[in-house]
């Protein structure tokens, strides 16, 4: 492989290769979903658009991505094009930050993003379901949130997000070939984005959930992935993989193949896993999965699965191509991903058993599982069974003390029992069955319209994924319940009318 080398250009750091051929460069920023809330979903890939859209002359060697944790410009071309490109990219963005983005230009750009469609995880569905149960729409768990609110994306805050997300501090520039001497990158001044941090839920594992997928899918939590060698992963995948093609596919005919998705989040990761069957063997191969993980972690990988995991991984690394090497490893370490260094053939094929049972060691007490409608009885999709654990569980939230509104003499004629209760925390309903509380801080989004007895209803939505519906003009007092919760409820968060 090329020699690396590394300067910094107008505060940003840059390496490069000494490739010859045609220059790509790859100029990612530390921001992306993840950085992002419900309301303000899409604001990264907006301001990437922004970007490019706004430098005149642009053709279709220049493109960009928004993904969960990063935002990347790509140019390719000779040395004095990327050059020209990568400098007037820059200045738009600084134009960006300075407010230089007319309503327009802010319309045009949000067209294009419907048009494109997609999302930060539509390659991985499956991983973005299990982030989204265990962490709620905030963080890593927005992978499967619409952006409903691109409409009540301002130019103040494209300017705030540009000239606070996309500056000199917080990008990377990663080059094919040696950096032009005429580069220049005028960025607005920045530090580095640090990667939010997002707690897990508080709830009883292990569980399980209605997938939107076809495939079942399992999920784990790996604890201090930083303090584990990559080569104990890759040993792992490579050894599932195997097991799961000799036993659940050679013998049993009930799985194709696996996929496996490992996602860093700060000091902990996830790994996912989709089971590739048919629905109706969806169970089944879930328990062929599991069981061939508690394998591994019980009674390690054998020595043909290690030698086989080992010439597996030399063969990836022969067949990547040096700059994409490059890209991977930079791209890595910026994003706080653990190391490659020191990952071999030979550091694959000796991993010790005590480092697969430490990987696997959160399998039983944090497991997740996704199952497609079609693997499941009626009954059991209304949770009236459980076949192989219980439902994910939406906590009740807390109890909240404020001001006490009773259903009016109409709803309690027509059989409603139901309280609700607004304080300076939060709303409380209290139901003949349950209750429920939510917290101010914790409301993602709201609406208010009618329903088709043109009652006036209130409806919020948590974080958590709790939330419901208020029928404010059934209660007493029903004016002064709804000044009371919308003094609480940020405009911002008001969803936009459909059509």
């Amino acid at each position: 492989m090329s020699a690396t080398h590394t300067r910094r250009v107008d505060g940003v750091e840059v390496h490069h290769l000494d490739a010859d051929g045609p220059l790509t460069a790859d100029l990612l920023f530390r921001v992306g979903v993840v950085d992002e809330t419900v309301s303000t979903l899409g604001l990264s890939h907006l301001v990437e658009h922004l970007a490019l859209d706004g430098v005149e002359g642009l053709e279709p060697d220049v493109d960009g991505e928004s993904a969960m944790t990063y935002t990347v410009l790509r140019v390719r071309g000779t040395p004095e094009r990327v050059a020209d490109r990568l400098e007037r990219i820059c200045a738009r963005l600084s134009a960006l930050a300075a407010g230089g983005v007319s309503d327009a230009e802010l319309a045009h750009a949000r067209r294009v993003l419907e048009a494109e469609g997609g999302g930060p995880m539509a390659d991985g569905p499956h991983a973005a379901e299990h982030l989204h149960h265990r962490l709620g729409a905030a963080g890593f768990g927005l992978g499967v949130v619409p952006a409903r609110f691109l409409a009540r994306i301002t130019p103040a805050e494209v300017a705030d997000w540009a000239g606070t997300r996309f500056t000199a501090g917080n990008a990377l520039l990663v080059l094919s070939g040696p950096a032009p001497e005429t580069l220049r990158l005028p960025l607005p001044v920045g530090a580095r984005r640090p990667l939010p941090e997002t707690p897990f839920l508080a709830r009883p594992y292990p569980a399980e959930f209605l997938s939107g997928g076809e495939e079942p899918s399992v999920s784990f939590v790996l604890d201090d992935v930083h303090d584990t060698s990559p080569a104990a992963l890759v040993l792992l995948v490579s050894a599932l993989r195997a097991r799961v093609f000799r036993t659940l596919r050679q013998e049993r005919g009930i799985v194709y193949d696996v996929a496996v998705d490992a996602a860093v989040l700060g000091r902990h990761g996830l790994l996912t896993v989709v089971v590739r069957c048919a629905e109706k063997d969806a169970v089944p191969a879930v328990q062929g999965v599991l069981e061939i993980l508690r394998g591994l972690r019980d009674g390690g990988a054998h020595d043909h699965e290690r030698q086989r995991a080992a010439q597996e991984y030399e063969a990836d690394e022969a067949g990547a191509a040096a700059v994409d090497r490059h890209l991977h490893d930079h791209q890595s370490r910026f994003l706080g991903h653990p190391p490659m260094e020191g990952v071999d053939a030979r550091a694959v094929q000796t991993v010790p058993d005590a480092e697969i049972a430490r990987l696997l060691s959160r399998l039983e007490d944090t497991l997740l599982v996704g199952f497609p409608p079609a693997g499941r009885e009626e009954g059991q999709l209304l949770g009236a069974e459980a076949l192989m654990f219980p439902h994910v569980e939406v906590d009740d939230g807390p109890v909240v003390a404020g001001e006490e509104f009773r259903p009016g003499w109409a709803a309690r004629m027509g059989g409603f029992r139901l309280r609700c209760t607004v304080g300076a925390e939060g709303i409380g309903l209290d139901f003949v069955d349950g209750s429920l509380g939510i917290r101010w801080d914790d409301v993602v989004a709201w609406s208010l319209g009618r329903d088709e007895h043109r009652t006036e209803v209130l409806t919020l939505e948590a974080r958590d994924g709790s939330g419901g519906d208020i029928p404010l003009s059934l209660f007493k007092n029903a004016e002064r319940l709804r000044s009371l919760v919308l003094a609480h409820l940020p405009e911002r968060l008001r969803l936009p009318e459909e059509g």
